[in-house]
């Protein structure tokens, strides 16, 4: 159990929605929402064309936003600077943060907390696990640990340390794979 007290999301976060009409010779920069905290993803750019969709949404820097259909398994997210101007479907509801009581950093660590993802387990509403929907009145109901800003600012700030710490090891990995057939091939010449 948490020694934060706990809120309920709908006292930090604001449905809103930026529309934007689609017209069918203008291309859009889409994003999609990895499941596990993973964040953010850009789909292939659009035009107007490629898609039956209306009209879609705007996110923006800081906001949070939630894939209804995935958001029982972690497709949640707070929107990081490179992905402001990207635009997701219906699907996709966002929300703005009060942030005079929560920090988009520090919910951003939130969106990476498995238990965080089955409190909107039991918040989904459909037939099947595959066919879960979480809808956005149901997570503001979800309650979560919320700290004062200033633990939220530390905790923010310590998440960006370990995602970069994250990506290094990843790309060590990634260096050091590519390394062995280098070796073995040099191994097997005689040359090592």
């Amino acid at each position: 159990m948490s020694r934060y007290p706990l809120t309920r999301l709908g006292e930090v976060l604001t449905p809103v929605r930026d529309e934007v009409a689609v017209e069918l010779d203008h291309s859009y920069r889409t994003a999609g929402i990895y499941s596990f905290g993973r964040g953010l993803f850009a789909r292939p750019l659009i035009t107007g064309a490629d898609t039956k969709y209306t009209s879609l949404f705007r996110l923006h820097e800081g906001q949070f936003v939630l894939s209804r259909l995935k958001a029982w398994e972690g497709a949640v997210a707070v929107v990081p600077a490179e992905f402001d101007g990207f635009v997701v479907s219906q699907e996709y509801p966002t929300f703005d943060v009060n942030r005079e009581r929560a920090e988009p950093a520090y919910l951003g660590w939130l969106c990476r907390w498995d238990r965080f993802w089955e409190s909107l387990l039991t918040q989904s509403k459909g037939v099947g696990a595959r066919r879960d929907r979480v809808h956005p009145d149901r997570l503001l109901a979800v309650e979560v640990p919320l700290p004062s800003l200033e633990q939220q600012r530390r905790l923010g700030a310590l998440s960006w340390k370990v995602q970069a710490l994250s990506e290094r090891a990843d790309e060590s990995v990634a260096a050091l794979r590519a390394l062995v057939p280098s070796v073995a091939n040099a191994a097997m010449q005689g040359n090592l």
